[in-house]
């Protein structure tokens, strides 16, 4: 039997990156880079941080969560990295050579690549029992293959956890549905997730079937609702100076932001929850700090990150303390 270690399990690190895509990134990403540096000053009161550069590693951008290993502890005691294939969120993006090669300069030791599976780090989250997957975005990637087959080879990778699926995304997402916006365990009792009552809302029909699959999960877990903003349209400023390519996702006015306060990042020490200049971010903050238990809450502005697709959860990686990194 093997252990599934969650986010916010004792003894981490973490990993972040920064970033410098020209044609992800505004003003030649920095922006962006002000952004991961405050991050990283921020969670180093609490974590080791390993703060990867492009000067010191090779990588293509920074969505650590959806390119490196998920971590489970054999009954030995020794750590696995289990390794998805990572193919650019079902070509959005196809610049990913150095992506794809990341986790084999810092992990080369510990990885286990899983039997023909497409997905990211993203696609999931677990409280070391119980997990949500997201199955719109699994298909996506796998369009081969049914569901039942689909379902057979995860539970297979994933096994020791159950495995519960929703079919269903974020009109926001560029991914497909990944389940960090959608839902997230910050404890082993407590999983929050997005939640709107405004029919207009055009992720409304989404969240009803979320909340519904939610309730079927073990009755011990707390099922905490959030406010979800509606699609969130940039500024002109918000895509100055990027340059689009053949390769990537264009970024231009008509490209949505998905705003989620669930794409957070939860650890055992502290929660830090995105912030979007919006009317909901106090009401979001309030009702995480409600069920943070002894952990310090703290916010941080996330909309920069957004603009490139992501959020706090989908930059940061956690680590086992004891696996040694080779750049610190």
């Amino acid at each position: 039997m093997v252990y599934w270690r969650p986010d916010f399990a004792p003894g981490q690190q973490i990993v972040l990156a920064q970033p410098y895509r020209r044609d992800v990134w505004r003003q030649s990403a920095r922006p962006a880079r002000k952004c991961i540096e405050s991050l990283a000053q921020l969670l180093r009161q609490y974590h080791p941080i390993c703060l990867l550069t492009p000067q010191t590693v090779s990588y293509d951008d920074i969505w650590m969560r959806d390119i490196l290993p998920l971590w489970y502890q054999e009954e030995s005691g020794e750590w696995r990295g289990l390794l998805m294939e990572f193919d650019g969120w079902g070509d959005v993006q196809q610049t990913i050579e150095q992506d794809s090669q990341l986790p084999e300069q810092l992990f080369a030791e510990q990885l286990y690549p899983v039997s023909k599976l497409i997905g990211e780090g993203g696609m999931l989250t677990h409280n070391g029992q119980v997990a949500l997957m997201g199955l719109a975005a699994l298909k996506s990637r796998q369009p081969e293959l049914t569901v039942k087959q689909l379902s057979r080879r995860v539970e297979k990778n994933l096994a020791g956890l159950e495995v519960y699926f929703f079919d269903g995304k974020l009109s926001a997402d560029e991914t497909s549905g990944h389940m960090d916006n959608l839902a997230l365990f910050i404890a082993d009792d407590v999983l929050l997730y997005c939640a709107t009552e405004d029919p207009t809302h055009p992720d409304f029909l989404t969240c009803q079937k979320l909340a519904e699959v939610i309730e079927q999960l073990p009755p011990e877990i707390t099922k905490v609702p959030l406010p979800l903003p509606k699609p969130q349209q940039p500024l002109a400023q918000d895509r100055a100076g990027i340059i689009s390519d053949s390769q990537s996702l264009v970024r231009d006015l008509s490209l949505p932001i998905c705003c989620s306060y669930t794409n957070l990042i939860a650890t055992d020490k502290v929660i830090v929850v995105p912030q979007f200049d919006l009317s909901t971010d106090e009401p979001a903050l309030d009702v995480i700090q409600r069920y943070a238990g002894n952990r310090k809450v703290v916010s941080h502005p996330a909309r920069e990150l957004v603009l490139g697709g992501g959020g706090l959860h989908c930059v940061s990686h956690q680590v086992p303390a004891d696996i040694a990194l080779p750049v610190i």
